[in-house]
């Protein structure tokens, strides 16, 4: 048996990268016509977490307001709301961080990468 030339072996995996890249744009075209958003986000590990509850929380607002729970007015103020307790706490983090830097403590911020793909963003993995 032949072993495969070092251009067979590029051609193949550009032929792989132009498949996944037409799968991708498939994808995103049928999620588009569908009314989903994709958000993808590069974050610090210890802000992981807070990310994801914000997205869980964005869905049951929009959640709320699809099945007649909610009107517009209310789903801007709970957005708003929702935004200014992020911002709370990302600033407590940041905050606790530079404390922990000024005492000599090692910071741990392992990049980690967050997907949400949803109508409003409620499913949210790594």
């Amino acid at each position: 048996m032949q072993m495969p030339s070092r251009n067979d072996l590029m051609q193949a995996a550009l032929d792989r990268q132009k498949k996944s890249a037409e799968t991708s744009a498939k994808s995103r075209e049928r999620d588009k016509e569908r009314g989903y958003v994709h958000v993808s986000l590069k974050v610090p590990e210890c802000r992981r977490d807070l990310l994801i509850g914000f997205f869980k929380e964005m869905s049951s607002i929009f959640d709320d307001e699809r099945n007649g729970g909610r009107d517009s007015r209310q789903v801007v103020a709970g957005v708003v709301d929702l935004v200014r307790d992020l911002r709370v706490l990302l600033e407590q983090q940041v905050a606790a961080q530079s404390e922990d830097v000024a005492t000599g403590k090692q910071a741990t911020s392992t990049p980690a990468r967050v997907t949400a793909s949803d109508e409003a963003g409620s499913e949210v993995s790594e």
